[in-house]
This record gives C-alpha cells, structure tokens and sequence, in this order.
C-alpha cells in the first residue's frame, strides 16, 4: 500500500502561514573585498602590497579592503524565548533572551544562514546559535535559533 502525501500542498501551506503571521528580519552576511572609498578616491591603493599607503585612514586604518555586512531581509514567524526573564521597559515588557524563527526553505536562504555574520530582530542584534531543517518527506522550512548579543 503506499501513501499519498501532497507536498505541493504542504508547501503551499507552510507557506501561507509564514506569510500571514511572520514578520520581517535582516540577516547581514559579511562581504570580503569592498575597497575603502576613501583611499580609493585619494588614490592611496599600493597594488604591491595590497592595502592603502595611508595607514592614518579612520574608515580602514590602512588595510584598503573592507569587510562590510550586507542585509538580506527575509519575513519569519520570529517566536523569543519565554522563559528568558522579561526586560522591563518604558513601553511595558520588551522580549529578552534566545529568538527562534521559522522561514521557508529555500537553498540560497540556507547559505545565507549558515554564514551570516549577525541577525536584526525587532531592532535587536542577535548571533546565530544554529539551525535545523524541517519537512517531510521534502524540507520546507528552516527554523533558525537566535543568542542576543
């Protein structure tokens, strides 16, 4: 006997969920190569050694290359840890402690995850702690867990 299971279903409605109830979140992914704009429009590029003749530069402080995050915004069903300790705020109760997130599976999302540098959730920075893939018999989400910094 075998059984049926409708994955496009399952995905369709994965899908819908995390759409209707998700919210939006940035990854930021650390990008290698970037040239430091002030060294590049003084002209203080040494090819030889491949940094800037300007050790003194505030943006670079004479390496040239930077390393700047890039952010990807992607929407999630953003859940925080209740058994942190509540922060109290002006506002009322701010949420504390490890965030768990579930996205929709996706292999170019999966990589961005995997080497992220850091996460922006409700405007706190958060490090990833690690993630899981889910779904049967094909994954179709990513749950993503979250330390604060």
């Amino acid at each position: 006997m075998n059984i049926f299971w409708p994955e496009n279903e399952v995905r369709s409605t994965v899908s819908g969920i995390i759409t209707t109830i998700g919210r939006p979140f940035t990854v930021f992914i650390k990008t290698a190569g970037t040239p430091c704009p002030n060294c590049l429009g003084s002209g203080s590029y040494d090819p030889v050694t491949n940094s800037s003749v300007n050790s003194f530069c505030g943006l670079c402080e004479g390496e040239y290359w930077l390393n700047i995050p890039s952010g990807i915004v992607l929407t999630g069903h953003v859940k925080w840890n209740v058994e942190e300790i509540p922060r109290w705020t002006q506002g009322g109760i701010s949420p504390d402690g490890n965030c768990v997130i579930t996205i929709l599976y996706n292999p170019a999302v999966e990589n961005h995850i995997k080497n992220s540098d850091y996460f922006s959730v409700d405007n706190k920075i958060l490090t990833l702690k690690g993630y899981k893939t889910r779904g049967v018999p094909n994954i179709n989400r990513i749950i993503v867990t979250l330390q604060e910094q």
